[in-house]
């Protein structure tokens, strides 16, 4: 995983559509309520 997603996963900032298959080509991350609430205070 990349150096930049793995924090931001970590955190609760993003959150995998498919978390089921991390590697796959479709898999896309999305921001949660949590990630919104910390740009909004940014």
């Amino acid at each position: 995983m990349n150096n930049y997603l793995h924090p931001l996963l970590k955190e609760g900032l993003l959150a995998m559509t498919d978390p089921d298959s991390p590697r796959s080509p479709k898999q896309r991350y999305v921001t949660t309520k949590k990630g919104f609430e910390w740009l909004k205070e940014k």
